[in-house]
């Protein structure tokens, strides 16, 4: 499966005004808690590729991202875990045999180990979008990457397409990056973490 996206810097000053344009009545809010995963040389970075196991409000997930055209789509494959509470799962690759994403992150492994690296603290506010030609969902995420006792911010919108042609993706986000001051960033969090 591939996603196609495009993610945004929201500069400081805008940071109200684009929360008030997201958190419409048909908004909802999610505390997301992730942690990324890759051996300790780097295999996974390397071959552009990123694992994740991630709390979404009360559920689980476990997703594998992999590059993909370099500015807007993206290989994904996304797992549900059940985990008991109080547990904290580990990453799983076996849990991606079979797939285009689960073969490159076995040869990109090559009997490597896994272990987590950084993670990320959010609250992600998101609602779905109609436009013309399109059906997007903004996710308006703030809060910060961290790694060790280190933490840096991180707020930004990203546009995904659900449903419809990208050209409609593209002139929406037009109209959001002029009305906030937008900037594009082609980086994921995985990316921004590694550095």
């Amino acid at each position: 499966m591939t996603e196609i996206e495009l993610k945004f810097q929201v500069p400081t000053a805008r940071r109200a005004a684009l929360a008030k344009a997201v958190a419409t009545a048909s908004a909802s809010r999610v505390s997301l808690r992730a942690r990324y995963f890759d051996t300790a040389d780097r295999r996974l970075a390397r071959a552009g590729l990123a694992l994740r196991v991630r709390r979404e409000g009360r559920r689980w997930v476990q997703t594998l991202k992999g590059a993909g055209d370099g500015l807007w789509r993206r290989l994904e494959h996304e797992v549900p875990l059940r985990v008991a509470a109080g547990v904290q799962p580990l990453a799983d690759p076996a849990l991606h045999d079979g797939t285009p994403a689960g073969d490159a992150l076995r040869q990109a492994l090559d009997g490597g180990e896994l272990q987590p690296l950084y993670g990320t603290e959010v609250i992600r506010t998101r609602r779905l979008l109609r436009a013309p030609g399109c059906v997007v969902e903004l996710a308006f995420d703030q809060g910060a990457l961290v790694a060790g006792d280190r933490r840096w911010p991180l707020c930004e919108l990203e546009l995904e397409l659900k449903s419809g042609e990208a050209a409609g993706l593209v002139a929406l986000a037009s109209r959001w990056v002029q009305r906030f001051g937008l900037t594009l960033d082609v980086r994921t969090k995985a990316e921004r973490g590694e550095r």
